[in-house]
Order: C-alpha cells, then sequence, then structure tokens
C-alpha cells in the first residue's frame, strides 16, 4: 500500500468515528440515566448542609415508610410530578433525585428539566445512598 491509500483510510476511519460521536452524543446511557459517576453521598450531604444543593426522594409513602429515607432528603413522590406539582425550590439549585432503582427518578429528571430545573441529577436508589455511606432517618427497627 502507498501513502496516499493509508492517509485516505486514516480519514475515512476519523470521519466514521466523528459521524458515529456526533450521533451518539443524544443517545440514552441506559434504561434508567443514572449519572456516570461515582455517588459520593458525604460530598452530597456537605452540598445539602451548605443549602448548595436539595436532594428528592421520589418514591411512595409506602416506600419510605417501610425503609426510610436519606437524611436531610425532601419527599416528593413522582405522582406529584407527573401531575404538573414542582419542587418550590430555585430552579438553579442543584437538585439530586434517587428512588428505589433510579427509573423514576430519571422520569422525574426529565419532568424537572423540562420545566426549567437547571442542574438535575439522579443518583440512583435508596440502596445506593446507602451503600455509598449516605445516612438515612426513619429506619424501621426489625
Amino acid at each position: 500500500m502507498d501513502k496516499k491509500n493509508i492517509i485516505i483510510i486514516i480519514i475515512v476511519l476519523l470521519v466514521l468515528l466523528g459521524g458515529y460521536k456526533f450521533f451518539m452524543q443524544d443517545a440514552p446511557k441506559g434504561t434508567d440515566n443514572i449519572e456516570e459517576m461515582a455517588l459520593d453521598a458525604q460530598m452530597i450531604s456537605e452540598e445539602l448542609e451548605n443549602g448548595q444543593a436539595v436532594l428528592l426522594d421520589v418514591r411512595t409513602d409506602q416506600e419510605l415508610a417501610e425503609t426510610g429515607m436519606a437524611l436531610n432528603a425532601n419527599h416528593f413522590d413522582l405522582a406529584r410530578l407527573q401531575s404538573g406539582e414542582l419542587p418550590e425550590h430555585s430552579k438553579s439549585l442543584k437538585t439530586y433525585i434517587y428512588c428505589k432503582t433510579g427509573a423514576r427518578a430519571d422520569q422525574a429528571k426529565e419532568i424537572l428539566e423540562a420545566n426549567g430545573f437547571e442542574q438535575v441529577v439522579n443518583i440512583g436508589g435508596f440502596t445506593d445512598w446507602v451503600e455509598s455511606g449516605g445516612e438515612a432517618v426513619g429506619v424501621p427497627s426489625n
């Protein structure tokens, strides 16, 4: 192969790679669209305490009664969001969301973003929160 053919092959590969990246930039990242970052419950807790963020638990009342919820979280059932009700905190304030597994948190994230909330992060499920060192309150004793 001469240099001209090698250069053409490289250019074609670069164009294909660029096209793939362009078309995939808006593709869903998975069914639950959990943010691709390690969950840092301590950092989030500090942001909550400093008024830099809000943590929303979008699970049902029954789920809260069964497992408790994250310390400093606000309960805002997904059904309320789906009916058009929105949290009253500033739309520019970072909003972390969790549910049981992350799927409903993703739905909540989409609703909030569609209504102008600027920094919405799906952190997954309540178990993810606890396993990453996050504190919980209202945990029933067995």
